[in-house]
């Protein structure tokens, strides 16, 4: 995250403390070494500027909808030509074709009604096994979700919260048409991040 020299310091401690506390490692290794990935509601950029400097066949494209995200984001993505930034609301832009969608931590902030659309709409922008990767949290742990609560109440102030039990999100996705893969990622965390793999038939 060498990158984030050029960006204020409360940016840069914000993200050197989400490298410790969000599984990235674990979603990086699902994403496919070459392709078109997108990136939503990719906030300052980290996980996108990661995958793209993992690998040079990456063609990666965050979206985000504070404008002053995207800022910082473009601003510490200098230097890597196979990432961009998009200021854009993820319900109202239109999404490419593209090989794989990262959600990181966003659907638990997508209102119950506009998730399935939202589902879909990523359905519909992947080719036959293409994969939409959800790391998102869950409630299996009441200890963990009340944290993980806190936390997003602390940093976002009174922001709604849309967590779905496991079960729940995979009925989801099952109707959208994915076929789901479910690999729970809390252990060592005081967060119950959970990863969704889901592909396109």
């Amino acid at each position: 995250m060498s990158h984030y020299g050029r960006v204020s310091f409360a940016v840069r401690l914000e993200q050197q403390l989400r490298l410790r506390i969000c599984p990235f490692e674990e979603v990086m290794r699902q994403v496919p070494q070459s392709g078109r990935v997108l990136d939503l509601g990719c906030g300052y950029g980290a996980l996108a500027q990661l995958l793209a400097a993992e690998a040079s066949e990456r063609q990666v494209v965050g979206i985000e909808q504070m404008a002053s995200r995207v800022a910082v984001a473009t601003r510490a993505a200098e230097g890597l030509s196979n990432v961009r930034f998009v200021q854009g609301n993820v319900h109202q832009i239109s999404f490419e074709l593209t090989d794989c969608i990262v959600m990181n931590d966003v659907l638990h902030h997508v209102p119950h009604a506009l998730q399935i659309p939202l589902l879909r709409k990523c359905y519909n922008s992947l080719p036959s096994g293409g994969a939409l990767l959800i790391k998102d949290v869950n409630k299996s742990s009441a200890f963990k979700y009340i944290w993980n609560y806190l936390h997003d109440f602390l940093r976002n102030g009174n922001l709604p919260f849309y967590c779905l039990d496991t079960p729940v999100l995979v009925a989801l996705l099952d109707l959208v048409g994915f076929r789901v893969t479910v690999t729970p990622l809390d252990t060592g965390y005081p967060y119950p991040h959970v990863l969704y793999i889901c592909t396109k038939p």
